[in-house]
């Protein structure tokens, strides 16, 4: 059963403008991308007074609400966020993703919607919702929802067609019980209307909790607080702008839709979302697992594939992952002729300069961090300094600190200065106090070594599998690969999210939650996208791939994705090939 908080009056005129600028004014104060906004996209972040006018003119709370998730997502950038205060969630039973360009099914639970009378299925296209187009519909939710470029935009919202979170759509409470859904079956090209019913979970909020007696007349002005729970990365496989996790709700009865599975197939998860290849062999991928690992053969080749699902780990976890990665290392250099390693449909994490450094036997330079300084960031620096000292740090851990501090706290004295790039990698292995979860910060990863004090990386030919899911993190990672020249990145552009996340309490009267981009990553070598200006970004940008291969089409879709398996094993086959042609011979 679904109840409502229960209805109170409406914040007043002065609270709702008071709110928003304590929202935005986080972002005047921490938002790093802000000069690449206004070059890039033309995005004065500081120029708040049409939303002003627009929250003076809201009719009700969630409207207001709605303000605020657009004035956040109109910075097109998927690492910044705000989110209403609500566990509320509906689900129309059914989900589906861009291929083809084409909204079209890849799920659908059978427990509410029975073959015998809802015969649509996985291949087929939904065309609208409540006479909406699919396509435009899917550009509205772009209002309140997105990554940082057009088809992860889209791809974003395709997710969220079916599936609508209060916490990002305020107005969800709203929707009817039913919709009229209309679907162009596949197998005869008719389109096909139903009346589907949008199920319901956790408690919708209608109104917000208003401050009696308070008036804007009596009101002293306060700074937002500091950060709430700061960190470089989000700690769980959920980055910023995804879903709440869909609940599994085993008390349903048997007509409700269940929305326990993922809507975005594959993401975050430890199996990959297509098929293995024929005469797959699987090494890793179950109980403790945290990578997924194969070997196969084709071309007269041993090939090998490695699949990193998250690079969200806590410390013990990531010490974990570390091992399992350099056991199947080991493996594969004894075993294969070439690797896949795949970081699509990832969701990012920490620093992944490590597992970089395993694919190569060269040093591995690390992307740096532009820092917007401010004073939490500043006292974390002289903590960590502390701490380091007091542990009896080597003493370029120390220094690494220092350097980062002092550039800080120059480029405070100037208003919205930015600092230069700056080490912003915390690298395990390569300090004695990493056992206790806490590492200098690096410019270079060193050639990883053996027991034997030989390089201990891969060194055979490699392709990196990315897609436009891979996030944050995993672009790093990408990143990396292309800026060392250590592999060719297939697949399609990347999601554009390059920063790290400092997240807070947003707006005293709403009570929500807003995440900040506070940091802007800077690669080793200047990217280009179409419609942007060249720059050393990931933001927006993302990672363009060496070799375009897209997955997302309704062919692979019914075929387990066949013919994307073999078409990066193609790749990677013509990379050996070509690799053993320009070896020189051997005597």
């Amino acid at each position: 059963m679904v109840s409502a908080l229960p209805a109170a009056a409406q914040l007043t005129t002065e609270q709702r403008v008071q709110d928003f600028q304590q929202l935005t004014s986080l972002y005047a104060r921490y938002y790093a991308p802000a000069q690449w906004k206004a070059v890039a996209l033309g995005r004065n972040i500081f120029d708040v007074a049409p939303y002003i006018q627009r929250v003076r003119a809201a009719k009700s709370d969630l409207e207001y609400l709605e303000i605020c998730g657009e004035w956040v997502i109109s910075l097109r950038d998927g690492h910044s966020e705000f989110d209403v205060n609500s566990d509320f969630q509906i689900y129309l039973g059914f989900d589906v993703d861009l291929y083809d360009g084409k909204y079209l099914i890849d799920f659908v639970d059978r427990r509410a919607y029975p073959v015998a009378r809802f015969p649509f299925t996985t291949g087929d296209e939904l065309v609208s919702i409540d006479g909406r187009p699919a396509a435009a519909l899917a550009k509205d939710l772009n209002r309140l929802v997105g990554l940082a470029n057009d088809r992860g935009d889209a791809r974003w919202a395709g997710y969220l067609l079916t599936f609508r979170p209060q916490a990002y759509f305020p107005r969800a409470p709203e929707m009817p019980e039913q919709s009229t859904v209309v679907i162009r079956r596949a197998e005869t090209g008719a389109e096909e209307s139903y009346q589907l019913r949008w199920s319901r979970f956790g408690t919708p909020l209608l109104n917000l909790v208003p401050v009696p007696g308070y008036s804007a007349a009596a009101s002293v002005y306060r700074a937002p607080s500091t950060a709430v729970n700061r960190a470089r990365e989000p700690r769980s496989l959920m980055p910023a702008r995804i879903p709440l996790p869909r609940p599994n709700r085993p008390e349903m009865d048997s007509v409700e839709a269940s929305p326990d599975t993922s809507g975005l197939v594959g993401f975050g998860s430890r199996t990959p979302y297509y098929s293995r290849p024929d005469g797959f062999t699987r090494r890793r991928g179950v109980g403790a697992d945290q990578l997924y690992t194969g070997v196969y053969q084709s071309g007269g080749f041993r090939l090998g594939l490695i699949r990193i699902p998250t690079f969200s780990q806590s410390t013990v976890q990531r010490n974990a992952l570390l091992a399992e990665l350099s056991g199947e290392i080991a493996f594969m250099r004894q075993n294969t002729d070439g690797l896949v390693v795949d970081v699509s449909r990832n969701p990012g994490g920490w620093c992944s300069a490590s597992m970089v450094a395993r694919l190569t036997n060269r040093p591995v330079r690390i992307y740096q961090t532009q820092y917007r300084p401010n004073l939490a960031e500043i006292r974390d620096y002289q903590e960590s300094f502390t701490f380091a000292d007091d542990l009896g740090a080597e003493q370029w851990v120390l220094d690494s600190f220092t350097y980062n501090l002092d550039a800080l706290t120059a480029a405070a004295q100037t208003p919205g200065a930015m600092t230069g790039g700056l080490p912003a990698c915390e690298v395990p292995e390569l300090t004695t106090i990493g056992r206790f979860g806490f590492w200098g910060l690096a410019d270079v990863y060193p050639v990883v070594q053996g027991t034997d004090g030989r390089p201990a990386g891969y060194d055979k030919p490699i392709i990196v599998l990315q897609d436009e899911l891979s996030m944050s993190q995993a672009e790093h990672f990408t990143a990396m690969i292309q800026d060392n020249q250590i592999a060719p990145v297939v697949g399609v552009r990347s999601a554009g999210l390059g920063g790290f996340i400092l997240s807070f309490d947003a707006g005293r009267y709403s009570e929500g939650s807003a995440s900040v981009t506070g940091g802007l990553t800077e690669r080793r070598t200047v990217a280009r996208a179409p419609g942007l200006p060249p720059a050393p970004y990931i933001e927006n940008i993302g990672v363009i791939p060496d070799v375009a291969l897209d997955s997302m089409t309704r062919e692979n879709l019914l075929s387990g994705y066949k013919q994307f398996v073999d078409g990066f094993t193609k790749i990677l086959v013509d990379r050996i090939q070509a690799a053993r042609a320009a070896a020189p011979p051997t005597n």
